[in-house]
């Protein structure tokens, strides 16, 4: 079970890394930083808030890259 996790977390990483490279989510990823960070600095949203929506988006865009890459492989 350990290994099918670790073939699973190295796979996501590749292709975050890949679509990072691309640019791909590069933007998502600064403009969702940029209003989390914007809510946290106006005192609307927790630090422990903050760090749970951060977790959240990371763990959504692993899971649409990795659908992405798994309905169009050869985009990569």
């Amino acid at each position: 079970m350990s290994g099918y996790i670790l073939f699973r977390l190295l796979m996501s990483g590749y292709i975050l890394f890949r679509l990072l490279k691309s640019g791909y989510i590069l933007f998502r990823l600064l403009m969702s930083g940029y209003i989390l960070f914007r809510l946290l600095k106006s005192g609307y949203i927790s630090a422990s808030r903050c760090t749970q929506s951060l977790h959240h988006l990371l763990s959504s865009l692993i899971l649409s890259c990795s659908a992405q890459h798994h309905s169009h492989p050869e985009a990569l």
